[in-house]
């Protein structure tokens, strides 16, 4: 372990890493947050997940990237060395970009936990399986349309896009169309912020949508206290836990997060499904004749082809090492779970998609305390929307076999812009 004087972990606290600090030999100097490693992150990703933990840099300060899935999961795992909570300082500034907000991602400890444990109850299985029925109706919907206007049609834009955003904003929450304007607003702003450089300042929309998306919370939390129904926002109201409950920053924060963070990745996840399971022809016939592979093809699919290629940073509590490569105190760690995914020391010939694997333990929805807390309602929209697309269009197809999407999306999120398609 790298020992260093009191003054260096001081300056290290306030984000002022150098790459003095640093091996030069470990230091990779690829853009890991570029547009061009987006488009290819796979091969990325597959290159990463048999490599040690590499340096690489924002600006002047240097970052750890991890790939291997025991080094993932290490820095996923050991909350004593690793830690989700954004330190302050110079150069910081770049990742707290999520409207101003103290989300769950970033939190740690006690509080962390009390959040976590009131909003449990309302992603487990019974819960999720009252709203089973709403799920397959907004799934039949869009699949109406299609058939309405087929027999071609865009997997994404007529299909994964809007899915989990109706299953959410209509159905879990109910919410009036300005609602939800204001929803999409803040999430295409949050998009556009990601891509900012650390140096430059924020675009006006950015905080603009802010401010919108925050009155519109206001608005709907004093609505439903004074008006409650099955809605999930007053069920979030009225949640206790021991005397405990969620506060108004606390509500207004889960219910942004809910609508921000799950709108975009479970589109990126089902464009994934299309560009891997309806890629193998083979494969895909077997899953039409059979439902019972859709649960492993979902997984599959995510192993494969996962919504997004990076997590959120983690911070080093204190001088360490992963792998024998030294990670500094107040250094940012950037675990790929998507690389994770690919290690070959944990899947056999990553590359090849296979319904029958059966994976364990992956890590696209995160490993640990922090695992994504809605990866359940996840899953179960995603197996839903393959299973009525395949009930209700036995021939869908992939207009073409090779076709190259073009990804884009919130920071590392992989989803794809189009994908052709063709219900046969």
């Amino acid at each position: 372990m790298t020992s260093v004087r009191p003054e260096e972990t001081r300056e290290r606290q306030r984000g002022r890493i150098g790459s003095k600090d640093v091996d030069p030999s470990k230091i990779d100097p690829i853009e890991i947050s570029s547009d061009a490693v987006r488009q290819q992150f796979v091969e990325h990703c597959a290159d990463w997940a048999q490599r040690p933990p590499f340096y690489n840099f924002s600006g002047e300060l240097p970052r750890l990237v991890c790939g291997r899935y025991s080094d993932v999961a290490e820095v996923y795992r050991d909350q004593s060395r690793f830690s989700n909570a954004v330190p302050t300082g110079p150069g910081m500034e770049r990742f707290h970009r999520f409207m101003g907000m103290n989300i769950v991602a970033h939190m740690d400890g006690r509080e962390h936990n009390r959040i976590r444990r009131l909003l449990n109850p309302a992603f487990n299985a019974t819960s999720l399986n009252a709203i089973s029925a709403d799920i397959e109706a907004v799934v039949d919907n869009l699949l109406d349309n299609i058939e309405q206007n087929g027999p071609a049609f865009d997997g994404m834009k007529d299909f994964a896009d809007d899915m989990m955003a109706r299953v959410l904003m209509d159905r879990m929450f109910m919410l009036a169309t300005d609602h939800k304007e204001a929803f999409y607003r803040a999430s295409k702003a949050m998009e556009v912020a990601t891509s900012v450089p650390p140096d430059q300042p924020l675009p006006d929309e950015y905080t603009l949508a802010g401010d919108h998306v925050r009155s519109t919370i206001i608005d709907l939390v004093q609505q439903r206290r004074k008006n409650p129904g099955p809605d999930f926002i007053s069920r979030l109201i009225s949640i206790r836990d021991e005397g405990n409950s969620l506060n108004d920053e606390e509500l207004f924060t889960q219910i942004f997060t809910l609508c921000g963070g799950a709108l975009n990745s479970t589109a990126g996840a089902m464009g994934g499904i299309f560009l891997t399971l309806f890629r193998d022809p083979k494969q895909l016939a077997l899953v039409r004749d059979d439902p019972e592979l859709i649960p492993g093809a979902v997984e599959e699919s995510l192993r494969r082809h996962g919504p997004a290629f990076l997590s959120f940073p983690r911070w080093v509590v204190a001088d360490t090492e992963i792998a024998g490569v030294p990670a500094l105190q107040g250094m940012a760690v950037f675990a790929s779970q998507q690389a994770a995914c690919l290690d070959p020391e944990e899947f056999q010939d990553p590359l090849r998609y296979d319904i029958f694997r059966r994976p364990k333990d992956i890590l696209a929805f995160g490993s640990g305390i922090h695992h994504c807390l809605g990866q359940r309602l996840a899953r179960m929209v995603l197996q839903t929307g393959l299973r009525r697309m395949l009930h209700r269009f036995p021939k869908v197809v992939l207009t073409d076999l090779d076709y190259i999407p073009h990804y884009y999306g919130m920071g590392s999120e992989t989803r794809p812009h189009n994908v052709p398609m063709n219900t046969g």
